[in-house]
Formats: C-alpha cells, sequence, structure tokens
C-alpha cells in the first residue's frame, strides 16, 4: 500500500481490563494478554493535509481488535464498521479510513483486545498512511 507513512510505534500505554486497571508503557509488537486489555496512543494531526488527501490507520494484528480514534470507532473485533478492511490477509494487515471529522489537532487512537479464540492476540504494527488524490 504506497503513500506517505508515519508509524506509531510508541510509546503506548497498556491498560489492563481488570478491577485494579494497571498501566504501563510498552513498545510494538505485544502480546496483549486479556480480552478487554486496551493500547492507547496519542498522536497529532499530520500537517499539510489536502482536503482532497484520505488519511488511514493500519495496522498489523493476530487476533480480533476494537479500534477507536478519539471515541469513533473504526472497527470492532474484527468486523468492518465504515471503510476499515483486511489490506493483506497474509500479513494480517488491516486499514481504516479516518472520518476527517473524527481527526482533531491531538489524537488518541485505541485497540481494544476481543476474544482470541484460546489464540495469542498481537498487535505488531500501527502506522497512518496518507494518500494524495492524484
Amino acid at each position: 500500500m504506497g503513500g506517505h507513512r508515519i508509524r506509531l510505534a510508541g510509546p503506548w500505554q497498556y491498560r489492563l481490563s481488570g478491577a485494579a486497571g494497571e498501566v504501563r508503557t510498552v513498545r510494538l509488537p505485544l502480546v496483549v494478554d486479556t480480552t478487554g486489555d486496551s493500547l492507547h496512543r496519542g498522536f497529532h494531526a499530520p500537517s499539510g493535509l489536502a482536503g482532497e488527501s484520505e488519511l488511514l490507520v493500519v495496522f498489523r494484528a493476530v487476533g480480533a481488535f476494537e479500534v477507536r480514534l478519539n471515541g469513533t470507532l473504526l472497527a470492532e473485533h474484527g468486523s468492518s464498521v465504515g471503510e476499515c478492511a483486511v489490506a493483506d490477509e497474509s500479513e494480517h494487515e488491516r486499514s481504516c479510513g479516518i472520518p476527517g471529522t473524527a481527526l482533531k489537532s491531538f489524537n488518541e487512537l485505541e485497540f481494544t483486545a476481543g476474544s482470541c479464540g484460546g489464540e495469542v492476540c498481537r498487535l505488531e504494527e500501527v502506522w497512518l498512511l496518507i494518500l494524495e488524490s492524484e
């Protein structure tokens, strides 16, 4: 997938879903231990986005994750919401279009682990992708 990539490697805040709600700072790739655990990362909006540019969040993951940007649901446990789709199934790569109304000057991206069916849930890599219209 071409375009300008902005890697969101870290640091990420890993929040445990239990009653204690422990938070620790981590970097990707990361195995997510429990359904409901979440990873959060803030980022500034890319500068110089033209009105006709398309902005996507692209991620490589194993297992089901709910993806939110500033509270707006982009993907729900492996199912597409809006414009989220599997970009490359062999690589476990998925991409979600970011609605212009969801983007702010400073943003919070959140991944919450769903049920992994007895398998390991792993968030491997996350990046923003800017696609310029031709």
